[in-house]
């Protein structure tokens, strides 16, 4: 009988089309007249699979970059000269086969059911996004480490290369918000079948595996297999898998329609497509292990010999369909890898056992009958990535004790693991011990010196140290609000030079609190601060210039009761914005958010009404609005940006560029009111003090853009966090927040730092 179609047919064309720069090359080879293989990159490309039935177009995977998306569409009608998309369709959650769905918003997404959950967890809140940030760091890192022993011009530096610019481009789409989480619309759990006419999809759930949401995509009339990640035409087929349902693969493969003998192609999730008989060798090869270790427990053997028995050579049936394909050249040492991941998802989970024990008989019963009956023993599997999800889900519902002692099993289990250290190191924190913190992260960086988490949290805990060392140890002279008898400009204090000073120790800064966030009115005679007793709420403070002297500092009147901090008054004087925790209206719980007060006619301020979301406002006399984007309008790493003035209204607000927020984002922006210069701080930049934070400005360029940060050098940042600055209505002084206390200095510092050309 005579095939309808067969992607078995010479090819018909191979057509190169680019996107966005040369790099990004997309080759279209055309499978017959219904079908196509779109590939980015030239080694190890990444696929998207598009079928036109007579009910649609179907497109398989959606690639690696939201910036893509629209231009892959655009490819595909085209290709086929239509633009009647049926489905999407995403073989798992990751998001390299996900990010483009966006461009396809309009059109049904199909996934499995745990496609959604898993697709949120990774990407879909601006916490996700940062940790996710953080791996593509690590992922870098990795790849430089390979380009260094890679041959000149080889295909290995080609790949490597092609996947250091594509893991670029994909931060920097996360980086300036590229990217709109969009998951599955249509969603099925075991299978789902699509009628399109001339063509029937087969869904199958495949269960546990790559993911938890990893499907087989069938098309009997083109004897089509799309199987997303599972297997591959180069790479060597795997049973690592921490939480793996390998029977369930088998039945998945096992229940395809017309069989697994029937399959004349398989398209993989990266690289070139597979022909049936090489997909077939390498589910015998991996059926081959399975059952082997089934009957390797069955007779009592250990691991050991287990791995004598079902050793990598000629005589292991299991093997000779990879030998025929030319797959083993791997070699025995993934092989191995497999028969002990087999015989570990054969194994009870240690986790499960020591989350057991610890429910039943106790935390300190619960851990020594780990150590006596579970720890070395082969019946279990210790695996890192179970307890170190144990040891959070502890830590995550305050049990903080249990989440030290499953992190403490953990680097017994895996000294060398750099993240098991990392991990035991924030339990310690979480308790407040910063000495085990301390050497836990420093473990934990010996380990990995890419560990940028760990060498920020090192920083934070020595900057907290000299934070306290340093705190002025004067207490309060006066009582709220009362006569201080001091006469002149900023509290009669002496002005600093060029050498930071503390400010008004005793009055305005203290001993046992942290003061920070400072602004004045235009003409001087009233000052605002956030003032944080040990153990209280953030109170926004005033004292006030009259006849008599200074008032000593007192909560300002028009907000109390509610924590509140970080106040700004414009520069005309008129508005007071300020950030606060309480219930905005049409909402039933307090927020955090920026609230504004009005001058009165009489001079004082008025009622306090909600301004929107964001921290630490600064405005430009033009009435442009600077602010820390802590909601995340704009993108995953909350930067500052400036909501511009149109005469009525704000617009939509905009990420600084230039030096601003890069390579790290600013945090609390004060903008000069002619807009030629932004002050900041920002946490570990190349070259920083430490800390949490140094202080940073940026000059306006002759085209408006702002030009690279520059640190404000080491007589004002100090390892200690430095954070909050601010400048005075005169332009005379800088005030900041370092070592628990506010600080000022000339703004001579502002001229010293201009580059001179």
């Amino acid at each position: 009988m005579k095939k309808v179609f067969a992607l078995s047919l010479v090819l018909i064309g191979v057509l190169l089309v680019f996107l966005f720069a040369a790099n990004d090359e997309l080759r279209v080879t055309r499978l017959g007249e219904n079908g196509a293989l779109f590939q980015i990159g030239r080694e190890d490309p990444t696929n998207t699979v598009v079928l036109a039935s007579r009910r649609g177009l179907v497109v398989i995977d959606t690639g690696v970059l939201p910036s893509r998306g629209a231009a892959l569409r655009s490819a595909i009608e085209r290709e086929f000269k239509r633009q009647d998309f049926a489905y999407v369709i995403n073989t798992h959650s990751h998001f390299d086969h996900s990010n483009g769905n966006q461009a396809f918003a309009d059109v049904p997404i199909i996934g499995h059911q745990n496609a959604v959950r898993e697709m949120n967890r990774w990407l879909g809140s601006p916490a996700a996004v940062e940790a996710f940030l953080r791996s593509r760091a690590e992922y870098r890192a990795e790849l430089e480490a390979e380009l260094k022993t890679a041959a000149a011009g080889s295909r290995d530096e080609i790949r490597i290369r092609e996947q250091l610019a594509e893991n670029a481009a994909l931060v920097d789409d996360l980086r300036q918000g590229r990217l709109v989480l969009t998951t599955p619309t249509v969603l099925f759990g075991d299978r789902l079948a699509l009628d399109l006419g001339d063509m029937t999809l087969n869904l199958v759930y495949y269960g546990r595996a790559h993911t938890e949401s990893d499907i087989l995509i069938y098309v009997p009339e083109l004897r089509l297999l799309a199987v997303g990640d599972l297997f591959f035409k180069v790479y060597f087929p795997s049973l690592g898998y921490a939480r793996a349902d390998v029977p369930r693969w088998f039945q998945a493969l096992d229940g395809l329609p017309t069989g697994l003998q029937s399959v004349e192609r398989a398209i993989s999730g990266h690289g070139e497509p597979m022909s049936g008989d090489e997909l077939r060798a390498q589910v015998a090869y991996l059926r081959g292990i399975w059952e082997g270790v089934v009957a390797a427990r069955r007779d009592a053997l250990t691991l050991a010999a287990t791995k004598e028995r079902l050793l990598f050579d000629d005589k292991s049936p299991f093997l000779s369909g990879l030998k025929r394909m030319g797959r083993t050249g791997q070699g025995p040492d993934r092989h191995l890898l497999n028969v002990e991941a087999a015989w570990r998802l054969q194994s009870e989970s240690a986790a499960q056992a020591l989350e057991t024990l610890i429910a039943t008989r106790g935390l300190e019963a619960g851990v020594a009958e780990y150590h006596k009956s579970i720890a070395g023993n082969e019946r279990y599997n210790v695996a890192e990535n179970e307890l170190n999800a144990l040891g959070y889900r502890y830590l995550q519902s305050g049990r903080s004790a249990e989440a030290v002692a499953v992190f403490e099993i953990n680097a017994e289990a895996f000294p060398r693991s750099w993240n098991v250290w990392d991990s035991l190191a924030e339990a310690h924190l979480s308790r407040n011990d910063q000495d085990k913190a301390e050497e836990f992260y420093r473990k934990s960086v010996e380990l990995n010196p890419e560990n940028r988490n760990g060498r920020f949290q090192l920083s934070i805990i020595q900057g907290n140290r000299l934070e306290l060392a340093g705190e002025t140890k004067e207490i309060l002279r006066f009582g709220a609000g009362a006569r201080t008898g001091l006469q002149g400009p900023y509290l009669g204090q002496k002005p600093p030079g060029l050498q930071p000073e503390v400010f008004a120790p005793g009055i305005v800064s203290s001993a046992k609190a942290i003061e920070f966030g400072v602004t004045f009115s235009p003409n001087g005679k009233e000052m605002y601060f956030t003032r944080r007793i040990d153990g209280g709420q953030n109170t926004i403070m005033v004292s006030r210039w009259e006849k008599d002297g200074w008032t000593a500092p007192e909560e300002a009147a028009f907000n109390k009761g509610f924590p509140s901090n970080e106040p700004y008054i414009t520069p005309d004087g008129n508005r007071f914005y300020f950030g606060c925790d309480r219930t905005r209206p049409g909402a039933d719980r307090p927020e955090y958010a920026i609230w504004v007060v009005e001058r009165t006619a009489a001079g004082t301020w008025g009622e306090p009404r909600y301004h929107g979301p964001g921290m630490y406002v600064s405005a430009a006399r033009n009435g442009n609005l600077y602010m820390t984007d802590v909601t995340r309008l704009v993108g995953p790493d909350r930067p500052v940006v400036v909501y511009p003035w149109t005469g009525d209204r704000y617009g939509a607000p905009q990420r600084l560029g230039g030096g601003v927020n890069s390579p790290a984002v600013a945090d609390h922006a004060y903008v000069a009111p002619d807009e030629s210069y932004i002050l900041f701080d920002s946490p570990v930049r190349p070259g920083g003090q430490g800390g949490y934070g140094d202080l940073y400005i940026c000059f306006k360029k002759p085209d408006g853009s702002w030009g690279e940060a520059l640190n404000l050098g080491d007589a004002i940042n100090t390892p200690a966090t430095n954070f909050g600055p601010t400048v005075t209505p005169d332009g005379k002084y800088i005030f900041y927040c370092t070592r628990r206390d506010i600080y000022w200095v000339s703004a001579g510092v502002i001229e010293k730092t201009r580059p001179k050309h």
